[in-house]
């Protein structure tokens, strides 16, 4: 089976997409898999990297000739352009995006979609639905951060006391020229330093030849590094990194390398302060509010602060990993349609024991949603009124759940008055299942499943409050408290909650 990447890189948008893929053909290509790329451009790099790869124009694709997985890394803006890659007969379409532009994700129909960039949680999984509901499950988390190969094996970064070796590196094109603001921002900084300046492979001549000229007038020994084959061990041979941002701030803090970032516009600088607050380097701003004496002072103080570079480096060590590419093939191996449907009278004796296990391991947990297992016959009584659903992977049940019609309410009927109000019952996830997230995924699935089956637009659930676990729970997927109230039952005195999710 063949694995493709369809991606684009080029002055303006940079190569953050090309490298992304580069960096994941290089793992699966490791698993033995034959790599496709559908690109225009930069054939002679990925060539370099990948040399048993087969290189294609960018629409080529769209003679529908390729049947293997597809990944698509393309810039945000421009995915409308590729609505054709839904209609294309392929074993699986997955789709690469940066977090911070997940809203472009809406009414996009990929199995696969990963969003990639630092979050506060390792990893999670959700979902986003077509018409036809039809799924794609989104990954998302820290987790899934994607690192080259030379990033795999590296020795733990020693923070020296005397920082004068520096990093410049911003990114593959600079088309803002923060590369010249950055150098006569340093040449004000009168300790002599040893500066290496990383030029991408789509810098422009002109630029080049500016920076050559500002180092025959710079004090600091100045060298310009292109071509470079081993990025990771270039970065560990300095002590300070000044960079605008892409993936090699998480390059950065996956070595532990101290950095500062300047960004280019404010949602860039936006995300820069939200990782900074989460540890990760310090962002200095958008580049157009600073001037070179603001930059020489903050740098200078961070070269010295000896303390503040090795809590940085520590910090940021602890919050990336680099696990993200094993993950991802993982996921992409193992992937097999999710389906949402009835259960039928032969697997319910199957969705009871599931039930059953999982009243007991939540017991063990001290979590008191039932005290024993709904009998056997209740879920009779349901599949009789086709009340009992699924969340099957293969041939697999993930999940078992019942959506039933209530026209009593027993306790609740101080609050509920109109009868015939659907609710939410019953939920079990399979305890033995390895893949997070599926109790979620099959919730999604069964308001989608409501709203387009019978149009309604409500639909009602009542827990336990516990320690507030499950209230906590059905909050995350949009239920509100409806009411509270304490209901005595033969097994004692109980703080339940009515709940309501409206959609």
């Amino acid at each position: 089976m063949q694995v493709g990447f369809l991606t684009e890189a080029n002055k303006r948008i940079g190569m953050g997409h090309l490298y992304r893929c580069i960096a994941l053909a290089q793992a699966f290509k490791k698993q033995k898999y034959p790599i496709v790329f559908f690109i225009d451009g930069y054939e002679d790099l990925i060539a370099s990297l990948l040399p048993d790869a087969i290189i294609r124009s960018f629409d080529s694709i769209k003679k529908d000739e390729f049947r293997g997985k597809l990944f698509i890394d393309v810039y945000s803006e421009h995915l409308i352009q590729y609505n054709f890659i839904e209609t294309l007969n392929l074993n699986l379409k997955i789709l690469i995006i940066d977090a911070i532009f997940s809203d472009k994700i809406a009414d996009l129909n990929y199995g696969l979609i990963f969003k990639i960039g630092f979050q506060s949680y390792s990893e999670q999984m959700d979902a986003v639905f077509s018409d036809e509901l039809d799924t794609s499950l989104i990954y998302s988390g820290s987790n899934f951060l994607i690192f080259r190969e030379e990033f795999d094996d590296f020795a733990p970064f020693n923070v020296h006391q005397t920082a004068r070796r520096v990093l410049v590196s911003m990114g593959g094109t600079d088309p803002s020229n923060l590369t010249e603001l950055v150098i006569e921002s340093l040449n004000l900084i009168s300790d002599p330093l040893a500066i290496s300046i990383v030029l991408g492979k789509g810098f422009d001549e002109k630029i080049i030849l500016r920076l050559r000229y500002m180092m025959e007038f710079s004090h600091h020994h100045i060298d310009i590094l292109q071509n470079i084959s081993n990025m990771a061990d270039v970065m560990r041979q300095h002590d300070f990194g000044i960079i605008n941002g892409g993936n090699t701030r998480f390059e950065l803090a996956l070595l532990g390398l101290p950095f500062v970032s300047i960004s280019i516009n404010e949602n860039q600088s936006k995300l820069a302060d939200r990782l900074s607050a989460n540890g990760i380097g310090f962002n200095l701003g958008v580049f157009t509010s600073l001037n070179p004496e603001f930059i020489s002072s903050k740098i200078h103080k961070l070269l010295k602060d000896w303390t503040k570079r090795k809590e940085m480096s520590y910090e940021m060590q602890q919050l990336v990993q680099n696990i993200g590419k094993e993950k991802i093939i993982a996921i992409v191996e193992n992937f097999e349609k999710p389906v949402f449907r009835h259960v039928s009278d032969e697997e319910l004796k199957d969705a009871h024991a599931i039930h059953a296990k999982l009243v007991e391991s939540m017991l063990k947990k001290g979590i008191h949603q039932w005290l024993y297992p709904i009998p056997y016959e209740k879920l009779v009584e349901r599949q009789n009124k086709k009340e009992n659903y699924g969340l099957f992977i293969g041939n697999r049940l993930t999940v078992f759940l019942s959506l039933i019609v209530r026209f009593d309410y027993h306790e609740w009927s101080h609050v509920l008055i109109q009868p015939g109000t659907y609710w939410l019952n019953t939920v079990s996830v399979n305890v033995e299942n390895k893949q997070k997230g599926l109790g979620k995924l099959a919730i999604l699935m069964a308001i989608r499943f409501l709203l387009k089956e019978t149009g309604v637009h409500e639909l009602y659930l009542d827990c336990v409050v516990n320690d507030g676990f499950l209230v906590n729970y059905y909050q995350d997927l949009g239920f509100e408290i409806v009411s509270e109230t304490t209901a005595e039952y033969k097994s004692g005195t109980f703080h339940l909650a009515l709940m309501r999710l409206t959609f």
